[in-house]
């Protein structure tokens, strides 16, 4: 997209303002998948468990506050009080993934 916005002003007779906004969503979404390439999937900070997420929109979990977690075709799905978060194993690390595992296992929650 950033290719096709940068072209399109570059070599198009007329500027339109559809240029700038693919240009602008390309340069965005190239920012996003760096950050995310550069960053760790969760971070476990004092007693808390989150995803890190360039957006923000994403609630940290209190370990307390966890009721239930769920492993369902390899993911894990974590309930609490109020929020849900849903863990993409395939996006992390295996080294990483053996910690994450010995890490909700010391949690005395339900198992579903």
């Amino acid at each position: 997209m950033t290719g096709l916005g940068l072209y399109s002003l570059l070599f198009n007779e007329t500027q339109r303002w559809s240029y700038y906004v693919q240009l602008v969503i390309g340069i965005l979404y190239i920012l996003f998948f760096y950050y995310d390439l550069t960053n760790q999937y969760l971070r476990f900070e004092n007693s808390t468990i989150r995803k890190n997420r360039l957006y923000g929109f994403s609630k940290p979990i209190n370990f307390n506050e966890i009721k239930s977690i769920e492993k369902y075709a390899g993911d894990y799905i974590i309930r609490a009080n109020k929020n849900k978060l849903k863990i993409k194993t395939n996006l992390i690390e295996p080294n990483s993934l053996t910690d994450l595992d010995t890490k909700l296992e010391k949690l005395n929650v339900q198992w579903l």
